[in-house]
């Protein structure tokens, strides 16, 4: 299998949902800003024994689109956004051949303005780094005992958006994707033969599914089980 680039993704619940024709569903979305790498991995301290992090340069621009077309309302831009993304990663253990896999858990907030348009948390994820073409693959599933987490909000102007559609906040349901290119080195590496994740720095772009509350979906004539696309 080969992967063409990274992907953060933080999808929250512990079973899959089901959407008939992905009715009510909130897109959010950013492409990669040109001219500089904006994500940074920085490689446990003692190797494999240390804590690792990822991060999201906050002073960098980026155009942030929300689309509201599917619950009554519009696709909308906010240009001059910034991403303030911090991550934690864990031990990473082998998972196949020159595939690798680590726990993470993080915050990120998307500003615009003064405002915080759209700000999440995300825990008991995992980081899958894969060494086919120098690729890297990070995702969190709703799996095992200890299911993975995401909590996104909304905030500013996007809820005043949102609040013009009869949609007052966010439903727990959500798909969220980071997808990193152009790694500055594969990302695998050892510690006196125990496997760890290296140093890299990457673009990105970012793509993210949500539902509204439930008590809006009524306002949509939205009825039973409601959910989100996953994004692979």
């Amino acid at each position: 299998m080969r992967f063409s680039g990274v992907l953060l993704c933080a999808i929250a619940g512990a079973t899959a949902w089901a959407c008939p024709a992905d009715a009510g569903i909130i897109s959010f979305e950013f492409g990669d800003p040109a001219g500089q790498r904006e994500v940074t991995y920085a490689q446990p301290s003692a190797g494999n024994g240390g804590v690792a992090s990822l991060s999201y340069n906050a002073g960098i621009d980026i155009l942030f689109g929300a689309d509201l077309t599917q619950v009554g309302g519009s696709a909308l831009s906010f240009p001059g956004t910034r991403l303030a993304l911090s991550a934690t990663v864990g031990s990473a253990t082998t998972a196949g051949t020159n595939t690798f896999v680590a726990p993470i858990t993080g915050t990120f907030v998307f500003t615009w303005g003064a405002q915080p348009i759209l700000t999440g948390t995300f825990a008991n994820g995992t980081l899958v780094v894969a060494r086919n073409a120098g690729s890297v693959v990070a995702t969190i599933d709703p799996v095992g005992d200890n299911p993975a987490t995401l909590s996104m909000v909304a905030g500013g102007a996007l809820l005043t958006a949102l609040n013009g559609v009869g949609v007052s906040q966010l439903a727990p349901q959500f798909d969220a994707v980071w997808t990193l290119t152009a790694l500055t080195q594969a990302a695998l590496t050892s510690w006196f033969e125990t496997p760890y994740i290296a140093s890299f720095q990457s673009n990105a772009s970012f793509s993210a599914t949500a539902m509204p509350t439930p008590g809006s979906l009524a306002l949509l004539g939205v009825a039973g089980l409601v959910g989100v696309r996953r994004r692979r």
